[in-house]
């Protein structure tokens, strides 16, 4: 028995038909284009993979094989995607664009920018901030295992990178939890006294970046007295479920020990499970507790929340 109540359903059906229709889906022409909807998707997955077979391609965009042949076909005879020998399949020819298709790709995805920016740049960037994240909830829920990057890379921080995990984390920390204003302060002030008490010696900043767009970081401070202070862990919602977070944590812990630290450090709340979780994984013991309500009163029916305090012996 479905969990979704007949309401629900209806609400989301009303939600389809009004975004298919907001993106012009069942226009003969996406984005006022010469290309219908499954050709262009056809064209966008020849541009990502090289050299596909009818079959991998189907399977991809989850199509009918009968219609998939004939929409190849009229895209061949336009020019758009070249027919290759298989020499491992003779029964199947390798697909690919071709320099036609290559250009009608490029054009695609410019008509593609063009008309989200048009349909977005109206919306204040609070709640362009607000839209985007539910978007990534949206695919997280539905489809867990298609959402998170295949890749990523670790790199020092640059220009902005500070004050850009500042202002995201404080967004993202108010969506999922309600943390408010009074949490953006306290980890804007953790990012402006990193920046001004740089010891390039003790500490460093891991900045997880993922087709050109930051996903997650960590801080290692030095606390004195022998303390590496963990701060500020960070994954956004499109990176969860690939182990970034831990990840990062390992990062902090290899770095602390190669510079000699004692132990590290760190507090957090009782409400962010999941960080929770990996602490205690990698091996960090939980210390103490005590209530913390100077961003998390209004949480659990008012009952509030509770600081916790870690620490690695190294």
């Amino acid at each position: 028995m479905s969990v979704v109540s007949d309401a629900q359903i209806e609400q989301i059906r009303e939600f389809n038909r009004f975004y298919t229709h907001l993106l012009g889906l069942l226009n003969e022409g996406l984005f006022k284009s010469q290309y219908n909807l499954m050709e262009a998707r056809i064209i966008y997955e020849l541009g990502e993979v090289e050299h596909l077979v009818a079959s991998q391609l189907g399977q991809m965009l989850s199509v009918d094989a009968g219609y998939l042949s004939r929409v190849l076909n009229k895209l061949v005879k336009a020019g758009i995607i070249s027919r290759m020998p298989n020499s491992q399949d003779k029964r199947q020819s390798l697909l690919s664009l071709s320099a036609v298709g290559e250009v009608a790709r490029v054009d695609l995805r410019q008509r593609s920018i063009e008309q989200t920016a048009q349909l977005y740049n109206d919306i204040d960037p609070s709640q362009s901030n607000k839209l985007v994240t539910a978007m990534a909830k949206i695919q997280t829920i539905i489809a867990p295992q298609n959402t998170a990057p295949k890749t990523y890379i670790l790199r020092e921080p640059e220009v902005g990178d500070l004050a850009y995990i500042a202002h995201r984390q404080s967004v993202l920390y108010e969506l999922e939890y309600g943390f408010g204003n009074a949490y953006e302060a306290v980890i804007s002030q953790v990012v402006a006294d990193y920046i001004d008490d740089y010891d390039a010696k003790l500490e460093k900043c891991w900045i997880a970046e993922c087709d050109d767009k930051i996903v997650g970081s960590i801080f290692c401070v030095n606390g004195g007295d022998g303390v590496a202070k963990l701060r500020l862990l960070y994954v956004d919602p499109m990176a969860r479920g690939m182990g970034l977070g831990g990840r990062l944590i390992d990062e902090v812990v290899k770095f602390a020990r190669k510079k000699h630290y004692q132990k590290i450090e760190f507090w957090t709340v009782d409400c962010l499970d999941a960080a929770l979780h990996l602490y205690q994984k990698i091996g960090f013991e939980h210390v103490s507790s005590q209530p913390y309500g100077d961003f998390g009163s209004h949480l659990n029916d008012g009952a509030g929340i509770n600081r916790q305090d870690w620490q690695m012996i190294l």
